[in-house]
């Protein structure tokens, strides 16, 4: 099992894709988000691409093509955005030629990757490059399939990812190479763009190529030059907490994901009980059949009134959901506006999210209110604002406090928002500097009113007492929570 959605929406590139969100030691963890992006050629980069990249935390470029394709198409956006930019070209200028000008059968391709993984300075050089950058680390070829798949298998097999989702992820490159002209420039006259395509024996050659002469990744690795403390070093970068198996592909939302599966004091967050989200107002049919079927009942709508009316919940209209509306907003969030479409971005800039944030906790009767709503509901509950980011985000921190749920997990609930959030089409029209800043889920933004909420009541059963939270419902929400 794997996060359904890994491709981050670029104008410039076919195949950007994320290493996060594969199932690892024995399912018991998953790749962490926001580390390794693998992708294609980054020349054609737009000015709103390198602002998606910026935001999303990409400090470091490795380019492993070679100098011939680095001629051809540099990647000057990158480079002139001020990312760090490495080259560290996975074959020689010679290799490199003789791959191109030779024949692209099974045998030929399998026979490279192999030889490929044996490469071993320049597989060290990568991955020293890796272990001294902060931030996440883009990595790329010309059409991100075979030297970047090679790359990429290796890093998953550091994080102990299952090998059919080390083929799976290098097999869905196809479908995003198919589409991109440009490579037909990079290859002998005569060769049709479909040829261009992965095949599970090119990758297990690669694959077999480490084991079967080394045993594990490990050994392999050390093969490499790189010392046993290097090697747990990249481990414990590539791999956390069991992550975005609890997003829920929808096609007319984009930010819907289930609170449950965090570790608490009393075992697991329970998963159908609690959910956050963006907008519903576009839900199809089949989403509310789905979401009808995963157990939804009641939706708590965080949005102000006018919001709500210009894309109404499309629950509402089907008699299976209760709906409520519940606005969650402070007197400072009515006169600037609210999330993405609604925001005055001039008074915005007076305030930073993470203020915003802190005098939502602060405004007692209104985060009792809506506590009280979800902890009276029924079934399993959804919340949402607009983005799911701002109002939804500071609830769910509320929500994960109360289950015990670990600091470290609350914050990266909030980060995992920006991912999904730039998917949004009406997002990424916006996309600036300035939106840009705004639309950041950044750790400090939710850190504040967490820190807030420790410093000046101890623990969140203090800070319950003091909005008069009666103890009923405190606990109604800790059983909805916490696995019995």
């Amino acid at each position: 099992m794997k996060n359904s959605i890994q491709r981050l929406n670029l104008e410039g590139t076919y195949n950007t894709r994320e290493l996060g969100g594969y199932p690892c030691e024995k399912g018991r963890q998953m790749t962490r988000y926001g580390q390794f992006l693998r992708s294609d050629r980054l020349d054609a980069l737009t000015a709103k691409d390198i602002e998606v990249l910026k935001a999303y935390g990409v400090t470091t470029v490795i380019d492993l093509r070679s100098q011939k394709e680095i001629s051809e198409a540099p990647d000057t956006p990158v480079i002139e955005a001020g990312f760090q930019y490495y080259h560290c070209p996975l074959m020689s200028e010679l290799m490199y030629e003789n791959a191109v000008n030779g024949t692209f059968d099974q045998t030929t391709l399998a026979g490279g990757y192999a030889r490929m993984v044996m490469q071993y300075e320049r597989i060290k050089a990568f991955f020293e490059i890796v272990l001294n950058s902060e931030g996440t680390v883009l990595f790329h070829c010309t059409g991100g399939q075979d030297r970047t798949g090679i790359m990429s298998m290796l890093l998953l097999m550091v994080a102990h990812v299952d090998y059919c989702d080390i083929i799976n992820d290098y097999l869905i490159t196809s479908t995003y190479t198919s589409q991109d002209t440009r490579l037909q420039a990079f290859f002998p006259e005569g060769m049709a763009l479909s040829e261009l395509r992965t095949e599970p024996a090119c990758l297990k050659a690669a694959y077999d190529a480490v084991l079967n002469r080394y045993g594990t990744i490990e050994a392999y690795l050390e093969a490499c030059g790189l010392t046993k403390e290097a090697i747990q070093a990249l481990h414990d970068r590539l791999v956390g907490p069991a992550g975005d198996y609890r997003h829920l592909p929808l096609e007319g939302a984009y930010n819907y994901r289930d609170l449950g599966g965090y570790p608490c004091v009393q075992g697991y967050t329970k998963f159908h009980r609690l959910m956050r989200s963006d907008d519903i107002g576009q839900l199809t049919q089949a989403d509310l059949d789905r979401l009808y079927a995963y157990g939804l009942r009641t939706i708590v709508d965080l949005r102000f009134e006018n919001e709500a009316a210009v894309s109404p919940d499309a629950t509402q209209k089907d008699g299976r959901f209760r709906n409520l509306s519940m606005p969650f907003v402070t007197s400072t969030m009515q006169r600037l506006g609210t999330d993405a479409t609604t925001i005055n971005m001039n008074e915005a800039k007076q305030i930073t999210l993470a203020d915003l944030y802190v005098d939502l906790v602060k405004d007692h009767a209104l985060v009792k209110k809506t506590l009280e709503a979800i902890a009276e509901a029924e079934g399993g509950i959804l919340f949402h604002c607009s983005a799911g980011k701002d109002r939804t985000g500071v609830i769910a921190m509320l929500l994960l406090m109360i289950a015990q749920v670990g600091q470290a997990d609350i914050y990266a609930n909030y980060q995992q928002t920006f991912y999904y959030l730039i998917q949004k089409p009406e997002i990424r029209e916006r996309l600036n500097p300035e939106w840009m800043e705004m639309m950041e889920s950044k750790v400090e933004s939710i850190a504040k009113p967490y820190t807030y909420i420790i410093d000046h009541y101890q623990n969140i059963e203090g800070y319950l007492k003091a909005i008069g939270l009666s103890e009923s419902a405190r606990m109604a929400l800790q059983n909805k929570l916490v696995q019995d």
